[in-house]
C-alpha cells in the first residue's frame, strides 16, 4: 500500500498558508540567530518556496521544482535555510507519494544536494550561525 498525502483542496490550501506563515514568523528570528535580516529579496523567495504548496497534489513536480530552486537562490544569498526548511521537505515527501521512482529517486537527491549545500555554503563563511 502506498502512502499518499491528503489530497483535499482544504488540506493542501491549509498547509500551504500555514507553512508560509510559520517561514515569515520564523524569519523574523534569523538575526538572533546571526543571518542576515530578512529583505523584499528574502520575503519574495519564501513566498516562492512555501506558497506553492497550495496545489502540491495537483502539480507535484511544479511544486517541488520551485520550493527547491527558491530554496537553493535563498541560500546562495546567504539567508537562514531553517526558514524554508519545511516546504522543501514536504515538496520531497509529495513527489515521491505521488510520482514513480523514476521521478521521485532523482527528487529526493535534489533535496538531499540542496541541503548539504547549504551546509557547505553555512562553513564556507563561517558557521557560527545559530
Amino acid at each position: 500500500m502506498k502512502l499518499r498525502p491528503p489530497r483535499s483542496p482544504l488540506v493542501n490550501a491549509l498547509m500551504g498558508i500555514a507553512m508560509t506563515g510559520l517561514a515569515l514568523l520564523l524569519g523574523q528570528d534569523a538575526a538572533a540567530q546571526r543571518w542576515p535580516v530578512l529583505d523584499p529579496v528574502a520575503y519574495a523567495l519564501i513566498l516562492v518556496v512555501n506558497l506553492p504548496a497550495v496545489v502540491r497534489t495537483r502539480f507535484p513536480v511544479a511544486v517541488f521544482v520551485l520550493a527547491q530552486s527558491g530554496f537553493a537562490v535563498y541560500v546562495a544569498l546567504g539567508y537562514w535555510p531553517v526558514v524554508n526548511s519545511l516546504a522543501t521537505l514536504l515538496a520531497t515527501y509529495t513527489l515521491a507519494s505521488e510520482r514513480p521512482a523514476r521521478i521521485s529517486v532523482p527528487g529526493a537527491a535534489i533535496t538531499g544536494l540542496t541541503r548539504l549545500g547549504a551546509g557547505l555554503l553555512d562553513e564556507l563563511n563561517g558557521g557560527d550561525h545559530g
